[in-house]
């Protein structure tokens, strides 16, 4: 088995860090595709990256590992993301930054 490289293993502290801070989903109504946790965890991936949002899922389809760690069964729109940021508390994004 490959060693984690960097990028995996940020990926996989900020998806645990954004798990034990917000709940699964927004909303009892919300579609259940993507959970919050995984949104913020892509938000602090095109941080990371230095990313547009339309760059980010561009490489995240090339990136299997990041994919798995992040429990995705399928890639959402960048407009997922970006609208997932502006509705979130910035006192989220604080966690993503390092």
């Amino acid at each position: 088995m490959e060693k984690p490289s960097q990028l995996l293993k940020s990926t996989r502290i900020c998806l645990h860090l954004a798990t034990e801070r917000v709940l699964p989903y927004s909303s009892k109504s919300s579609k259940h595709i993507f959970t919050q946790p995984q949104l913020i965890t892509l938000y602090c991936l095109k941080l990371k990256l230095r990313a547009t949002y339309r760059e980010l899922i561009d490489w995240l389809a090339e990136m299997p590992r990041i994919q798995e760690a992040l429990g995705l069964k399928r890639l959402p729109h960048f407009t997922t993301v970006q609208k997932a940021f502006q509705r979130l508390s910035t006192s989220i994004w604080g966690s993503c930054r390092g």
